[in-house]
């Protein structure tokens, strides 16, 4: 089941007044696979927690290789992103308004591909946070550094007055 589709399908309203719902529940994901199609496999929730963190991307902002070791779930409150999964290439778009059940123990890298706006990700995390960083990142930071310049050399550069 694709997590991404089965919370569109989903929408009920409950009660009426003056013809305005007095409230509107809308599942946005329900899913036991992340969006890959990976179980999201066993947690112990005997020390397990919840955080939410709002994160904010600026234009064409890589987040570099990493993994989760809780459960974790995005939703696209403004803008866009690109999820690259590692292992295969396969990628991932999710936009403004949509979930996204984030790869569990599996490394990945997330982009803005916008030129001009910000994005913005508010992701619940699950799991036991006090034993495990909430995102393990790769320790090697010149390949960071080159794909970060390899994203700026293929942006689309400004052209100057005379050129137009």
């Amino acid at each position: 089941m694709n997590p991404l589709t089965s919370a569109r399908n989903h929408k009920e309203q409950i009660g009426e007044a003056s013809g305005k719902q007095k409230l509107v529940i809308e599942e946005l994901a329900d899913s036991t696979t992340s969006w890959d199609g990976t179980p999201l496999g066993h947690l112990d929730v005997s020390t397990a927690q919840v955080r939410v963190l709002r994160l904010t991307f600026q234009p064409r902002t890589l987040v570099p290789e990493h993994l989760h070791q809780v459960i974790s779930v995005g939703y696209v409150a403004r803008g866009r992103f690109s999820v690259n999964k590692t292992s295969d290439g396969q990628i991932f778009e999710v936009k403004q308004g949509e979930v996204v059940v984030e790869l569990f123990k599996q490394w990945h890298k997330a982009f803005n591909p916008s030129d001009t706006e910000e994005a913005e990700l508010i992701v619940f995390f699950y799991g036991d946070i006090s034993k495990y960083d909430i995102a393990q990142m790769k320790s090697d930071k010149q390949e960071y550094l080159r794909e970060i310049e390899d994203l700026k050399s293929d942006a689309p550069q400004p052209q100057k007055a005379a050129e137009l």
